[in-house]
């Protein structure tokens, strides 16, 4: 394995170890790199992943840091006639690329691996990371919009890596798309085909 490959993910694995050490007092998002945030969300802190992932710990979301975009640098000198001030708004979780998110997601199943050699110093700590949750931006061809992994513990060990991945197709675009109730009636009675039935009564 690649010097450089190690170095990232030890790199990565510390930021979270470290963060989720540090989540005991301070649930604040902290930055990787220069355009990656994480955050912690359980239960009580507005779970972005709320009706697809019920586990009961805290979960590690990695998304693109919002850019944070300086106010003061726009004047009205800068501005054109009769156009307004822009003003920084809260802008809501941005997504990373899907390739970034396997990466991501890469690093935590090789530090969660106790069969690599490579990270013993690492499990030795006794410290099983939170699940880890990636936010992607669905440009791949499955639409993916979140990739997971969470670790598997038997007698205190990780035994295994569960790897999730939540796919969407996006919205149905134009009137086109949706099946009217004529085409319905019409291919159900091509499949199924309606026979006379007669009741006779006697009384």
């Amino acid at each position: 394995m690649g010097t450089k490959i190690i170095n990232d993910t030890k790199k990565f694995l510390k930021c979270l170890w470290d963060y989720q050490e540090d989540s005991k007092s301070s649930k604040a998002a902290v930055g990787y790199e220069d355009d990656i945030e994480i955050q912690m969300v359980d239960k009580a802190s507005g779970n972005p992943l709320q009706g697809i992932w019920t586990g009961h710990l805290p979960v590690l979301v990695c998304q693109k840091a919002v850019p944070k975009h300086d106010v003061e640098e726009e004047t009205a000198e800068d501005s054109l006639p009769g156009e307004p001030l822009l003003h920084s708004e809260e802008a809501g979780p941005l997504p990373l690329s899907v390739m970034k998110a396997r990466q991501l997601v890469s690093w935590y199943c090789m530090a969660q691996n106790p069969n690599m050699p490579q990270w013993a110093s690492w499990a030795g700590q006794g410290v099983a990371l939170y699940p880890l949750w990636v936010r992607c931006d669905m440009s791949d061809p499955e639409g993916t919009g979140w990739l997971g992994a969470d670790t598997v513990r038997t007698g205190g060990k990780v035994t295994a890596v569960n790897l999730h991945t939540v796919t969407c197709k996006g919205p149905a675009v134009g009137k086109s798309s949706h099946v009217t109730m004529e085409e319905l009636t019409r291919a159900h009675k091509s499949r199924h085909h309606t026979s006379a039935v007669s009741a006779v009564l006697f009384s």
